[in-house]
């Protein structure tokens, strides 16, 4: 029983780092959605400074691509980090119920048991009344001791 709080202080303690993993990993894509924001606004303005100049304004679409590219590939691995985490956020709630679970069982067995000591502690209390109330009857008949 000692270690049902030390087991859940870990398994909170393990919920508080998993929290405090997403809220890094929100961080990170904020930042790349601000950069992405940038970018774009960035390869706007290139656009309209050149214009008609197809051979640059191609090599802008080559490089934004390349970006969107990079982009595409870091938000993938955020969303494979995320899921991790979700999946290991989802085992460790349902460790924790069955924490739950095995502590009220635990519970139930000590009542159960407390309230068997009480059975018993009432039976040997009528016990010893009849035992008297028979050493009382009996008691005046039985011949001196020697």
């Amino acid at each position: 029983m000692s270690g049902e709080p030390e087991s859940q202080r870990y398994f909170f303690n393990q919920l508080s780092m998993l929290i405090d993993g997403m809220k890094g990993l929100n961080n990170q894509i904020g930042r790349q959605v601000e950069a992405v924001g940038r970018y774009d606004k960035e390869f706007a303005k290139i656009r309209i400074e050149i214009g008609g100049m197809k051979s640059e304004l191609g090599q802008i679409k080559i490089d934004l691509n390349q970006f969107r590219a990079r982009v595409d590939l870091q938000m993938e691995a955020i969303l494979r980090r995320l899921d991790l985490q979700d999946s290991v956020m989802h085992d460790s709630v349902d460790h924790i119920r069955e924490l739950r679970s095995d502590s009220l069982r635990q519970y139930n067995e000590v009542i159960n048991a407390v309230q068997d000591s009480y059975q018993n502690r009432m039976s040997v209390n009528d016990i010893e009344e009849r035992l008297a109330e028979l050493e009382r009857l009996i008691g005046p008949r039985l011949p001196p001791a020697a």
